[in-house]
């Protein structure tokens, strides 16, 4: 059980990495959609666009990952596979969060098969390796995307 336990708050660690990578790719490409190839916009549209972003950066610090996944179908740095990724993530984890130890299995006086203890350690795994993948991928775009952001700051 110890080994299950250990994987499930990996697998959630790297839930909260992406999404914490997933809302900053979102707010950096809300920033940058004002941007026409790199031109120079006015200061009032930099700054109302700025403000526009940050205010939704901090919304998205205070909801469920899936409201944030809505907004990444709409980012088009992520493409819609990145976007089905997230979704198979953000399922486990709810599954994780929600249902897991909801079963009988875990209830007080419950008692877990060796296979089905196995069967959710295997499970486990694979997301976390799905997981990691998925994380690493979402911090490159977002590094990019924050060099783009540095790249065309200096010039404001």
């Amino acid at each position: 059980m110890d080994e299950l336990y250990r994987l499930i708050g990996m697998v959630m660690r790297n839930a909260q990495a992406i999404e914490k990578n997933l809302s900053a790719i979102i707010y950096f490409d809300r920033i940058l959609s004002v941007f026409d190839n790199g031109e120079k916009v006015t200061e009032d549209v930099f700054f109302s666009n700025h403000e526009n972003a940050d205010d939704l950066f901090d919304w998205m610090s205070d909801v469920p990952i899936g409201e944030i996944v809505k907004l990444a179908r709409k980012t088009p740095s992520l493409s819609k596979k990145l976007v089905a990724d997230l979704e198979r993530v953000m399922k486990y984890r709810n599954y994780v969060a929600h249902k897991i130890f909801k079963g009988e299995m875990f209830l007080v006086g419950g008692k877990i098969t060796q296979r089905d203890l196995t069967s959710l350690k295997n499970r486990a795994i694979n997301e976390l390796g799905f997981s990691s993948k998925l994380n690493n991928t979402l911090l490159i775009i977002s590094d990019d995307l924050r060099k783009e952001y540095d790249g065309i700051t200096e010039c404001h």
